[in-house]
């Protein structure tokens, strides 16, 4: 069932037309007074290019900017795509504002052919720039595929 939806009776703008913002869930849970949304069973999000899959998302308003965006928390099983690259961990923050998404708990990074694994990556949407760290007991690994 899609959500996207009901959401201009709760948020009342989501971006402009080429910044908008859609929502795919099974169930929906709506708080107007702080202006926060969880979505919950097998959650898909489209915004700005970047498309973030999970098994709960909670959104926030930003509440300067009327319609604005200022946080997106999700959980389990979390994947992250935007262009060619795809990431995966146990749980993401996203700052719209910023443009930066923080991966953390058995984080991997698919770009051209080479994986990369961590504790948590910190990811910008903008530019594609990233910082991936070791864990306590987890080292960085890189497999890299050689293509022709």
């Amino acid at each position: 069932m899609k959500w996207f939806l009901l959401l201009p009776l709760f948020f009342p703008v989501i971006g402009s037309a080429t910044d908008k913002l859609m929502v795919e869930a099974g169930e929906l849970f709506m708080w107007p007074a702080s202006q926060t949304a969880l979505f919950q069973q097998s959650v898909s999000i489209t915004h700005q290019g970047l498309q973030i899959n999970a098994e709960q998302v909670k959104l926030a308003l930003d509440e300067a900017e009327e319609g604005g965006l200022s946080q997106v928390e999700a959980n389990g099983n979390v994947m992250l795509f935007r262009g060619e690259d795809h990431a995966q961990g146990d749980r993401l923050v996203y700052q719209p504002q910023t443009q930066q998404a923080v991966l953390t708990g058995n984080v991997s990074l698919l770009r051209a052919g080479t994986t990369l694994r961590g504790a948590k990556l910190t990811y910008s949407v903008a530019t594609g720039e990233l910082h991936l760290e070791q864990g306590e007991q987890q080292r960085i690994s890189a497999e890299v595929v050689k293509t022709e």
